[in-house]
């Protein structure tokens, strides 16, 4: 959705990399699909490739968008999680693992009866379902074994929109704001997306959407 939107005025390209299963690999994809500048834009794991984008090719990344995000290398508690959800999926209760463990943790506030509500929920199963346990797991190995990041913000000279949703508690605000002192002064923009978790861009997308064009807008104006 927000590819078809941005559309209107500039060159947008959605990149599948649900297989791969390391972060490097999955920037390798991104890199291949396009060629020239390029303004990546990562929502979670996808910020986390955005930054791996950086690494391999900074001479082609002419700004880069992080929403959601969190640069760190995963942990030895946040690792062994991972393997039991992962051996959770494949033994068939993937959709359980979704609805149980990812649900109730994605949006804001859900501990309000009525959260999340049926389309924002329905809209997770149709992701889940649409790329299975086989993609989950490749993507969980590669979460799992993602380099630490923290040092390589130091190095990004580029315009860099850090936002998140105010309510995430998975990749927390205070990352968002910590990530954004680490980037060199002047390159950094950080915005936060209220009423929003996790995934913001599926929770709050008229607002997320909104920061990121006006973002994308500020930077035309600059040249």
């Amino acid at each position: 959705e927000a590819c078809r939107a941005l559309r209107r005025d500039w060159c947008c390209a959605y990149v599948d990399y649900r297989f791969e299963n390391s972060i490097a690999a999955m920037a390798a994809v991104a890199l291949k699909q396009v060629d020239g500048p390029i303004v990546p834009i990562g929502v979670s794991m996808g910020g986390i490739v955005a930054l791996d984008i950086w690494r391999q090719a900074p001479e082609r990344v002419a700004a880069m968008a992080l929403f959601d995000t969190d640069p760190g290398a995963d942990t030895v508690e946040r690792r062994a999680k991972r393997d039991t959800q992962v051996k959770m999926a494949m033994r068939g209760n993937f959709l359980e693992l979704i609805e149980s463990q990812f649900i109730t943790t994605y949006f804001f506030n859900t501990c309000t009866p009525k959260f999340p509500d049926q389309s924002l929920r329905s809209t997770v199963i149709s992701m889940a379902i649409d790329h299975g346990a086989a993609a989950y797991s490749a993507q969980a190995q590669a979460l799992a074994t993602r380099p630490d990041s923290w040092p390589l913000l130091e190095s990004i000279n580029v315009p860099t929109l850090v936002a998140c949703g105010a309510g995430d508690r998975i990749c927390l605000p205070e990352t968002h704001i910590r990530m954004a002192s680490r980037l060199p002064l002047g390159v950094a923009t950080f915005r936060s997306i209220a009423a929003a978790g996790h995934l913001a861009p599926l929770e709050q997308p008229e607002a997320t959407g909104s920061v990121l064009r006006s973002w994308l807008e500020s930077l035309a104006s600059t040249k």
